[in-house]
């Protein structure tokens, strides 16, 4: 993977909780929360690092509610990079 393509990849994420952000503006941190704790608990039992941590638990949440998925990346970039 090249250096575009990270980047790419980066704005993806970084689109991802903004947009999730913007759906529930009021409720964000209550909403996310969930999400960050199963994420932290996942890397504290496999010994993995965030990303590939949210990417594991996304894949398997867009199998049957799809916008968890998404709500597993953006808590992802949200545990990285808070704002």
């Amino acid at each position: 993977m090249n250096n575009e393509e990270r980047i790419r990849i980066a704005s993806q994420l970084y689109d991802a909780r903004r947009t999730a952000k913007n759906c529930w503006p009021a409720t964000w941190k209550n909403k996310i929360k969930p999400f960050k704790d199963i994420i932290k608990q996942t890397m504290e039992a496999d010994a993995i690092d965030v990303m590939p941590a949210a990417i594991r638990l996304a894949a398997k949440a867009a199998e049957t509610v799809p916008h968890e998925g998404i709500l597993f990346l953006a808590a992802a970039v949200d545990m990285v990079e808070p704002e």
